[in-house]
C-alpha cells in the first residue's frame, strides 16, 4: 500500500474511532496503530491524570515496557525531564497541535545530547527524537499528552519537521474526540476479561501480589499506588469494615469496591483467608491479630471495544468495518444507513456481505462470531 493510501486509510479508521459510543484512553492501543501511519516512531507513550487524580499511562511498543515503565513516573526521570523539556503547564500554553521535539526544548540540541535525560531515558528505549501532541477539548483543556519518539539515527539523523506532522494535524480533533471520556450509553455491557487476587496482612500491608495482580491495580488506580507504598485508601477502607463488623454501631457498607477506570470496571471484593462457616467470627473478632486477607480482584471491559477490535483485525474493508460494528451492537440497517451517510439498500447489501463472511445469520450471532475471534486471537 502507498504511503499517500495508508495515510488516507489510517484518518478514516481515527475518524471512525471518534465515531463510536464508547470513548476515552482505552481507544488508545488502536489510536497508536493507527498514527504509526501518519508519522514513523518508534515508541509511543499516552500519559494523563484522571479526574480522581489518578495518574496513567499507556506505552505502544512491547520491548519498551521493561525500560520505560519503572521510570515513568518516578520523581528522578521526571526531573531530568523538566530540566530538558518544557513544563506541563508552559506546553498547555503554547503547544498546539503536533510539535516536533526540538520545539519543545528548553535546551540546545547539543546539551541535550550529552544530558542525563538523553543517556538514562529516551536512548534506551529507542527514542532520542520525536513528536508530542496534547490533545485538547473544544475549550483547549488539554487531555493529556502522546509522546511519539523515534531514533534519529534511523532517519538519517534527520530531525522530525513540521511537515512530517500535517498528517497528524489534519485528524488531531478527531484525536482528541476519540480519547475524550464521555459518559457511558444505556446498552453500553461489559464482559469479563480476567481476575486476580491480592493477600493483606493482618497489619493491612500487602504481603503478595501476582504481576497480573499489580497490573491490574495500576490499571484501576494508576501508577502512583506503588510509590505511595501502601494500598490505596478506598481498599484500606474496605478492610477496616470487615473487623468492625460485629461491632453494635457497625454502619460500613460491605467490603466490595467497584471502580471505572479508563481501562475498565473494577470489582474489588475483600474476604478472611482460611476462614470457615465456623470460625469466622472468631477472625473477625481477632481484629488485627487476624492472619490475613484476601482481595479478588474483577476486570470487565466494554463488549463493544471487544467488538471493534475484532472486526478491525477480519480482513473486512474499512466501510464494512464500521457496518460490521454496529450490526454487532444490534443496530438496524436504517440506523446504520444513518449514521455512515449511506442508503438503507447499501447498507442491506453490506449486511448480507458480513453475515456471509462470518458465517453468521443475524446481529447475535455476528457478535458472538466477533467475541469468539477476538478471544482466538488473545
Amino acid at each position: 500500500m502507498s504511503n499517500s493510501r495508508a495515510t488516507a486509510r489510517a484518518s478514516a479508521r481515527i475518524k471512525q474511532l471518534a465515531a463510536l459510543d464508547i470513548s476515552g484512553p482505552q481507544l488508545v492501543p488502536m489510536l497508536m496503530t493507527e498514527l504509526h501511519a501518519l508519522f514513523s516512531f518508534n515508541v509511543g507513550i499516552y500519559d494523563h491524570t484522571t479526574a480522581d487524580g489518578d495518574y496513567h499511562f499507556f506505552i505502544d511498543e512491547q520491548n519498551a515496557d521493561k525500560v520505560l515503565t519503572p521510570m515513568i513516573a518516578h520523581p528522578y526521570f521526571l526531573q531530568l525531564e523538566n530540566e530538558v523539556m518544557r513544563s506541563r503547564r508552559n506546553s498547555e500554553l503554547y503547544e498546539f497541535g503536533p510539535t516536533p521535539m526540538a520545539e519543545s526544548m528548553r535546551i540546545s540540541r547539543s546539551d541535550y545530547l550529552h544530558h542525563a535525560f538523553h543517556h538514562e531515558a529516551l536512548r534506551p528505549a529507542g527514542g532520542d527524537d520525536g513528536a508530542r501532541l496534547l490533545p485538547r477539548l473544544r475549550n483547549g483543556q488539554p487531555l493529556g499528552r502522546l509522546i511519539l519518539g523515534r531514533d534519529s539515527r534511523k532517519h538519517h539523523n534527520q530531525l522530525v519537521s513540521r511537515a512530517e506532522l500535517r498528517p497528524m494535524a489534519r485528524v488531531q480533533h478527531w484525536i482528541a474526540h476519540a480519547l475524550e471520556p464521555r459518559a457511558a450509553t444505556a446498552t453500553l455491557e461489559y464482559d469479563n476479561q480476567e481476575n486476580a487476587l491480592l493477600v493483606i496482612g493482618g497489619d493491612l500491608r500487602l504481603r503478595h501480589c501476582s504481576p497480573n495482580a499489580g497490573r491490574l491495580m495500576t490499571l484501576a488506580f494508576g501508577e502512583y499506588w506503588r510509590q505511595k507504598g501502601s494500598l490505596p485508601e478506598d481498599l484500606l477502607r474496605m478492610l477496616r469494615s470487615i473487623r468492625q463488623i460485629n461491632h453494635p454501631d457497625h454502619a460500613a457498607p460491605p467490603p466490595v469496591l467497584d471502580k471505572i477506570s479508563p481501562w475498565g470496571r473494577f470489582n474489588f471484593r475483600a474476604h478472611l483467608l482460611d476462614a470457615t462457616l465456623e470460625n469466622a467470627a472468631e477472625h473477625i473478632s481477632a481484629g488485627h491479630h487476624a492472619m490475613a486477607y484476601g482481595i479478588s480482584v474483577t476486570h470487565d471491559v466494554p463488549v463493544a471495544l471487544r467488538l471493534i477490535e475484532a472486526a478491525r483485525r477480519s480482513s473486512l474493508p474499512p466501510r464494512q468495518i464500521e457496518i460490521c460494528y454496529w450490526l454487532a451492537r444490534g443496530e438496524s440497517h436504517r440506523q446504520i444507513a444513518e449514521r455512515c451517510g449511506i442508503s438503507i439498500n447499501t447498507a442491506i447489501y453490506h449486511g448480507r456481505q458480513i453475515y456471509a463472511r462470518f458465517d453468521a445469520n443475524n446481529r447475535k450471532e455476528l457478535s458472538e462470531r466477533l467475541l469468539a475471534l477476538r478471544a482466538m486471537q488473545h
